[in-house]
């Protein structure tokens, strides 16, 4: 193997390594605390508004940076492409806190 093959290779098992991991954490995470957690629960809206589509939609109260929101569309939208029955349970806000993570 040419030290070029090796390091896709290394950099591939890193990859599969930090996915791993962060799904660990995920789930370690829901299982401790399934429900909205601190201010969660006033992002939801929010959240739920940038996934729909409506990006002109803000509440002045909240003081995070839209790009967490738009990321969490974008994670929405992948996730809305994976076939029924992949994902077992989705979770309200989830992908906000996936993000966060």
């Amino acid at each position: 193997m040419t030290g070029s093959a090796a390091a896709k290779v290394i950099g591939l098992e890193a990859a599969a390594l930090v996915t791993a991991l962060f799904g660990i954490i995920t789930a370690a995470t829901w299982e401790r605390v399934p429900e909205p957690y601190m201010d969660e629960i006033f992002h939801v809206k929010q959240t739920q508004q940038y996934c729909g589509g409506n990006f002109s939609s803000w509440d002045p109260m909240i003081t995070t940076f839209p790009g967490a929101y738009v990321a969490a569309y974008a994670v929405a939208r992948l996730v809305a492409q994976v076939p029924p029955g992949v994902i077992a349970r989705v979770r309200p806000a989830g992908e906000l806190r996936n993000v966060a993570v």
